[in-house]
């Protein structure tokens, strides 16, 4: 994770596997939990019960993200929701 800074939610991430020390890719932060940052695994959608810590977390190098992804900005994602300042909210379809 970049120093002093905070990855916003929403922001497609890579995280170091505890068992190879090797980067991971295909997450996704969703907020943060016990002073770790909680992701999600974006193949199905589940989110990780351990927290990582912040050394653990850096922005994915072909992550399609807003420019201001450590400012909190707002994206849309996939499947109609839009994720900013660390809510996902539904997009009201129109019918």
């Amino acid at each position: 994770m970049p120093a002093g800074g905070k990855i916003a939610t929403g922001t497609e991430v890579e995280v170091r596997n505890r068992f190879t020390g090797e980067w991971s890719v295909g997450f996704e932060v969703v907020g943060s939990a016990n002073g770790g940052v909680q992701v999600r695994r974006l193949r199905d959608g589940a989110i990780i019960p351990t927290p990582f810590r912040e050394e653990e977390v850096r922005i994915c190098a072909t992550a399609k993200t807003a420019p201001d992804a450590l400012l909190g900005g707002v994206q849309a994602s996939p499947g109609g929701s839009w994720r900013g300042g660390g809510e996902v909210q539904e997009r009201e379809s129109s019918s």
